[in-house]
């Protein structure tokens, strides 16, 4: 089983290697922007795929974990979201938080 330190590593060397690759290739293959050889271009789609498949995985695993553990520490606390601050009127925790805040404020002040 891969500890958590190779995991990191292989999932940096593969992000790495996925801007290197699809920079390369999208400018030797593309021009004007057709694609002048489709047969190779068809190769780098097929083996690419696994590459995005793997960075992906790896990439949604990562966000997962640290997800969890700021879910952990958060999630106890009405005054802090888990929710981006865009989307923070959808945690109703967090939301009635908000409004007793507001109504103390209102009549304490």
């Amino acid at each position: 089983m891969l500890s958590y330190i190779e995991l990191i590593i292989s999932y940096i060397v593969l992000f790495i290697l996925r801007i290197m690759v699809t920079k390369g290739i999208q400018q030797f293959f593309i021009k004007d922007g057709l694609i002048q050889s489709p047969n190779k271009w068809y190769i780098y789609e097929i083996v690419m795929l696994f590459v995005f498949t793997i960075t992906g995985t790896l990439a949604a695993l990562v966000r997962l974990i640290i997800f969890f553990f700021y879910a952990v520490f958060a999630l106890f606390r009405l005054d802090l979201t888990v929710l981006p601050p865009s989307i923070a009127s959808f945690d109703k925790g967090y939301s009635a938080f908000i409004s007793a805040a507001v109504v103390e404020h209102t009549h304490h002040n």
